[in-house]
């Protein structure tokens, strides 16, 4: 699996990446099937339906989960500057 070939790359080389899974959460919700590769293959035309991969929906919430990793990471960059200034007083 793609997620598994990344993490190990990622404790190989030592790099700081973060992995956002959301093939979970996409699955589980009502709106989350993915139309034209609904199944076995390509879906016929009355079956495909791309209108819920249009916002609002399901890249809404890929968005929220993106944000909030962006603002821990902002949060955690700022206790770092933070504390090494402080600890050079």
């Amino acid at each position: 699996m793609l997620v598994d070939v990344l993490r190990s790359l990622n404790e190989s080389f030592g790099m700081n990446l973060d992995l956002l899974n959301v093939t979970k959460m996409t699955a589980h919700r009502k709106d989350g099937h993915i139309s034209v590769y609904y199944f076995d293959g390509p879906a016929s035309l009355r079956r495909q339906d791309c209108s819920h991969w249009c916002l609002p929906g399901v890249p809404d919430s890929w968005n929220e989960l993106l944000y909030a990793l962006f603002m821990k990471r902002q949060n955690l960059h700022t206790q770092n500057l933070t504390g090494s200034f402080q600890a050079r007083l």
